[in-house]
């Protein structure tokens, strides 16, 4: 039998807080997802010394973590 989410005692839910205190929160980051992508995307045809390799690196892992964050809370609602 599959059970609502509300009708879970909380002992046996994640605790997502270190993610997002709260759903505001979840949305501020969400808001930023589009700009992060657009960062990434400026490194298209520039990736010709390590700079930008690095630069792009980091900007691409920032951008993986914000929609894991995102996907991983929206996944325990």
């Amino acid at each position: 039998m599959n059970k609502e989410r509300s009708e879970i005692e909380n002992k046996y839910k994640w605790d997502l807080t270190s993610l997002y205190e709260n759903d505001e929160a979840w949305e501020e980051d969400l808001k930023k997802v589009d700009e992060a992508a657009m960062k990434v995307a400026e490194f298209q045809g520039k990736l010709n010394n390590a700079e930008n390799v690095l630069a792009c690196l980091e900007a691409s892992t920032a951008l993986s973590r914000l929609i894991s964050n995102l996907f991983t809370f929206t996944d325990d609602v």
